[in-house]
């Protein structure tokens, strides 16, 4: 309770929220910077978490993973989607290949995955990829 005070207090001094005694459009203190100031409470929240339990430390090796298979998945996504999208004679071509790709489940990719790139990290970064690749893909796409 008592940190919860404290981020709260620091908070105001950054005018990070509406301080209570001021503009008063709702009834609690609301951000002022919308999902900045949201970033900054998680931040400020895994920080101490990851102080006062070290085991919070692998949430990094995760998002690792996860940011680089976003990055690379959304980047294979749009542009394939957006050169099929343009091209009909490449959409006709590829379009029930990766039609096939994607009802492969990805539970039967994974095994696959730890197969071909080991137990390191890109076998994760191939599976985010997979999961992120074609929702990209199609929403570009259509």
């Amino acid at each position: 309770m008592g940190l919860w005070i404290v981020c709260f207090v620091v908070a105001m001094r950054l005018a990070a929220v509406d301080a209570p005694g001021g503009r008063r459009v709702h009834r609690r203190p609301t951000p002022r910077l919308g999902g900045l100031g949201i970033f900054w409470g998680f931040a400020l929240a895994l920080l101490v978490a990851t102080h006062s339990h070290p085991e919070w430390l692998g949430l990094g090796a995760g998002a690792t993973w996860s940011l680089l298979g976003l990055l690379i998945g959304s980047a294979m996504g749009i542009s394939l989607g957006f050169s099929l999208g343009r091209s009909p004679l490449l959409a006709r071509v590829f379009d029930p290949y990766i039609k096939m790709l994607n009802a492969v489940p990805r539970v039967v990719l994974a095994p696959l995955f730890l197969l071909w790139f080991g137990l390191g990290i890109w076998s994760k970064v191939a599976l985010a990829v997979t999961l992120v690749f074609f929702v990209m893909f199609f929403s570009t796409y259509q």
